[in-house]
């Protein structure tokens, strides 16, 4: 367990040394923030809008990061140093995922600040139920769908061993087959209930507008460990010397 965190801390340290990911999320925040102005100064907009700006683009930052967490191992030819006999490869496949899971704490945390302020901002009071509702449940969302695409952009990765393929992969996953899988809820009524279970359906809704059921939480849970588990069966079956 201690190897895990420590290999998941230096993680996050190796992508925070990378100067462009405090500018994607610095667009975040302001976008995020500017909304908030809107909210204090229009009806039009809501608490709500607050938590979709930040989201529609830390989801891109999760979902490059989810692809490059391993997919750069093998672009960079460095996967036959990392995957050495002193750690287990499921040790480090669970490493990047706990570091990727880390990164989505902090992003939620960040989005539930703002969402904090400028609620106190517009009612000049906070009650439990908003922190706990909102602002946690918002940073718990942020945890789940970062592991969700993060599984999945490292079985990807462990499948294709290469960087691109899985992050067009993963873009293709969480931000186009949502859409294909909505109009086809709409034509077929029918397939809504089943729908909800498949993780690309639920992921994107979930996080952003914060809209689920039990069928949500259980295909995206599920999917975190369908994921994982297959990850770690791959890499340790693959030949990597």
């Amino acid at each position: 367990m201690m190897t895990i965190v420590r290999l998941s801390l230096l993680e996050v340290k190796k992508i925070g040394s990378r100067p462009y990911s405090y500018l994607v999320l610095l667009v975040a925040t302001f976008a995020s923030i500017g909304m908030g102005v809107e909210v204090l100064s229009s009806d039009t907009f809501s608490m709500t809008h607050i938590f979709l700006f930040f989201a529609m683009i830390a989801e891109w930052i999760i979902i490059y990061y989810g692809a490059k967490s391993l997919g750069e191992e093998f672009s960079v030819k460095t996967s036959t140093i990392i995957f050495t006999k002193n750690v287990s490869r499921k040790i480090i496949l669970l490493s990047k995922l706990t570091s990727l899971a880390l990164i989505g704490l902090m992003m939620g945390i960040i989005s539930s600040s703002i969402a904090v302020i400028f609620q106190y901002l517009l009612t000049g009071n906070l009650t439990g139920e908003f922190l706990i509702k909102e602002a946690l449940f918002n940073t718990i969302a942020y945890i789940l769908f970062t592991m969700l695409v993060g599984s999945f952009g490292i079985l990807v990765a462990s499948l294709t061993m290469n960087l691109t393929t899985a992050l067009l992969i993963s873009i293709v996953a969480f931000q186009f087959l949502p859409a294909l899988l909505e109009m086809t809820v709409e034509k077929f009524s029918f397939l809504k209930g089943g729908m909800e279970y498949i993780p690309f359906h639920s992921a994107i809704k979930f996080l952003e507008l914060h809209q689920f059921g039990t069928a949500t939480l259980v295909g995206i849970i599920g999917g975190i460990i369908l994921f994982t588990v297959c990850s770690v069966i791959l890499i340790d079956n693959k030949d990597l010397v």
